[in-house]
């Protein structure tokens, strides 16, 4: 299988368009990333990044490896970021279950790795994202 925005595309499109601007907003105050695609950053940039982040990778991601993706993301972002992978779960395994339905159409997205109860892994990672957000973003007034 192969991502379309893979490494030789990233880097084909990396070279036509540039560096990728700053867009730096100060409404993004934590981020949690699942089953991510790194290739479009340097490790530069991500070293750079200034708000908490928590990276899920998935143990049989066959489209963003994870040796070149999520583990490469954690270890180049800050110090302080949190790296979890995901035992037994695929690329698609972090989206919801679909319907009965909607899984016939979905293909690939709607099959899971041996193993992984997609509904109970959403409960722990979930809770888990709580947590996180809860620790990271201080209490005080929304906008």
């Amino acid at each position: 299988k192969f991502c379309s925005f893979g490494g030789a595309a990233t880097r084909e499109a990396t070279r036509k368009l540039g560096d990728i601007p700053d867009v730096h907003d100060s409404r993004v105050r934590a981020i949690v990333l699942m089953a991510p695609n790194a290739a479009p950053f340097t490790d530069g940039v991500l070293a750079r990044v200034t708000v908490p982040v928590r990276v899920y990778g998935a143990e049989h991601d066959d489209l963003t490896l994870v040796r070149y993706h999520a583990e490469r993301l954690a270890k180049a972002l800050p110090p302080q970021t949190e790296y979890v992978l995901v035992p037994r779960a695929g690329h698609f395994s972090f989206v919801a279950r679909y319907p009965r339905i909607l899984a016939l159409l979905a293909g690939d997205a709607a099959q899971d790795p041996p193993g992984l109860d997609r509904d109970a892994m959403h409960e722990v990672v979930n809770s888990e994202i709580i947590g996180f957000f809860d620790r990271k973003l201080p209490p005080g007034p929304t906008r």
